[in-house]
């Protein structure tokens, strides 16, 4: 049952992948090993579609995968070094969680260490969409690490997306 704790579909969806298998028994769950019981799972499916229908009817978007996912936007490598005024590479990957295709704005202010970037991705949904920026790093950046918030904005504001990322900034 790996996806104990997370959104209803996942966790549906992982427990179909239990029925389906039907093992003897289940080792990996909070309260210790178990016999497979096939009607529980067929209930955890069942919770798992009915579940998340009810939070999608909730969410202005209609899919509470893309509203509840902080983390809809990725931002790779997290942490990396560079010297003032060499250039750095990150990667954006927006997850496809809308139920339609949207543009996504993605806003990356430099706060002085490099010049502001904006762009934009579309988000098609179940599918994963990538950038990777080549950043010039300002030649008079301080040594020591910088954090740099990834702001997104869609059609309704901004999200509450949580991704940033990461420059250890060398002495020159």
């Amino acid at each position: 049952m790996g996806l104990n704790r997370s959104s209803p579909i996942p966790y549906g969806t992982s427990a179909k992948k239990v029925l389906d298998a039907a093992p003897e028994w289940v080792l990996a769950e909070h309260g210790g090993p178990y016999v497979f019981n096939a009607e529980d799972y067929r209930r955890r499916v069942k919770w798992g579609e009915a579940a998340g229908q009810a939070c999608d009817a909730l969410c202005v978007s209609g899919s509470h995968l893309r509203d509840w996912t902080p983390h809809r936007l990725a931002a790779e490598p997290t942490l990396q070094r560079a010297n003032p005024g060499a250039n750095f590479t990150v990667k954006l990957t927006l997850a496809g969680t809308s139920v339609k295709a949207e543009d996504v704005r993605i806003n990356l202010p430099g706060r002085g260490r490099f010049a502001d970037r904006s762009l934009t991705l579309r988000s098609q949904p179940g599918q994963e969409q990538s950038t990777t920026l080549t950043i010039p790093l300002a030649a008079d950046t301080a040594p020591g690490r910088h954090v740099f918030s990834v702001i997104v904005a869609d059609s309704t504001g901004c999200e509450p997306v949580d991704a940033f990322f990461a420059v250890d900034v060398a002495a020159k």
